[in-house]
């Protein structure tokens, strides 16, 4: 009984260290499959305020984090045998029920002319399981699964009692894990930063489903010019841009959700209508294999529209370098594309006076060329600010 108690008491501490990010969670799992006695686990993690686990979809709509399993058999339960499994069923319709096993609801026979139970032992050799669910009232939801072969036997009642103590520090220990996320991800840009930024966002979850998209990429995919947008993900119209693409994709989100090494890299998205290709950057938000990793963004898109014209607000413009109103006014011509000759009869006045302005403004920014000139002008983020220059 001594080893017992000093087995439940490391798994317990390999839990919160999991949860703290100081050791792996297969290794908490590890430990906690041989407290019970089961072999394989999987664990599925939801955010109820955003997420909600389907109950007649044809797939199911988040990714689980399995121990010990190939990720074949993943692959099928998440596509086809979530529908069938009838404990499952069972929770949903008893959503109160902290742990059920196999017996509460079906016989033996029943489970042998199950598709579920057939599928799990053809498919893994697995017969019982036993599943805990955290408390509804958790803003994180999340799901453990242990699951064994069919001569282990059934789930008694001291493994039970055992798995309910274990149950509750696992639900902290995913508390914990979601606050530390929240408050330690850096790479987690505002909601509001992303909707002013003129460049196209979208965070894919470690699917390539989105998460999020902003205002400019949620234009962009309205036009039908380059790619499509929606819940699934983003993918190029034209089949050998899209195959670039995802190939970046998969790679990034991969390393996001701590299963690979890839840094994703740059494309070009070419246009239907003829315009400059989309500028795309995909690139992996750091993190870490964990059972929520489904609840944060794995990778990021940024696609950049070089047919857009910056604006630059005359006002700060005026601030910053001490030019005249009409200096400024000229910055704001020179930085949207026209030529001195354009930006002059823009303004309507002559090239002589906006060679006159141009001279002053070298003087004043300590500029030399025009190139120069409008590197220096375009590298403050406007698009934070008001038109008057103003923080908004």
């Amino acid at each position: 009984m001594a080893g017992l108690h000093e087995q439940m008491a490391s798994s317990i501490d390999t839990l919160y260290a999991a949860a703290a990010g100081q050791t792996g969670w297969r290794q908490a799992l590890d430990g906690l499959l041989d407290t019970m006695g089961f072999t394989h686990a999987s664990v599925y993690a939801f955010d109820r305020h955003s997420r909600a686990v389907a109950t007649d979809s044809y797939r199911l709509p988040i990714s689980g984090f399995w121990h010990r399993h190939e990720a074949r058999s993943q692959a099928e339960y998440e596509a086809e045998f979530f529908k069938h499994e009838p404990g499952r069923h069972y929770f949903l319709r008893h959503p109160g029920t902290r742990i059920r096993h196999d017996l509460m609801f079906m016989t033996e026979a029943e489970m042998d002319r199950s598709p579920f139970y057939d599928w799990a032992e053809r498919n893994a050799g697995l017969r019982w399981i036993v599943v805990g669910q955290t408390d509804p009232r958790q803003p994180v939801g999340a799901s453990l699964s242990l699951q064994r072969p069919r001569a282990a036997g059934a789930v008694t009642r001291d493994e039970l009692a055992r798995l309910a103590l274990l149950l509750d520090h696992f639900e902290r220990a995913v508390q914990v894990e979601h606050k530390l996320g929240k408050a330690l991800a850096p790479n987690m840009p505002s909601l509001e930063f992303m909707e002013r930024n003129p460049t196209g966002v979208v965070l894919l979850d470690r699917l390539g489903r989105v998460v999020h998209a902003n205002e400019a990429v949620r234009l962009m995919a309205k036009t039908a010019d380059s790619f499509t947008l929606g819940p699934g993900g983003i993918a190029g119209i034209r089949r050998q841009d899209d195959a670039g693409l995802q190939r970046l994709i998969g790679q990034a989100v991969r390393t996001g959700a701590g299963r690979g090494f890839g840094s994703g890299g740059a494309l070009t998205l070419p246009r239907r209508s003829g315009k400059r290709g989309y500028a795309v950057v995909v690139a992996p938000m750091a993190g870490r294999e964990s059972p929520l990793s489904s609840l944060l963004p794995a990778a990021c898109v940024l696609i950049t529209d070089p047919e857009r014209k910056p604006a630059t607000p005359a006002a700060l413009l005026r601030r910053l370098y001490a030019l005249t109103p009409q200096e400024a006014r000229l910055c704001e011509r020179l930085t949207a594309g026209d030529t001195p000759e354009e930006a002059a009869r823009a303004l309507q006045i002559s090239i002589g006076t906006a060679r006159i302005h141009l001279a002053s403004i070298f003087r004043k920014t300590e500029t030399h060329r025009q190139p120069e000139l409008i590197r220096l002008l375009l590298t403050p983020p406007w698009w934070m600010l008001d038109g008057d220059g103003t923080q908004s």
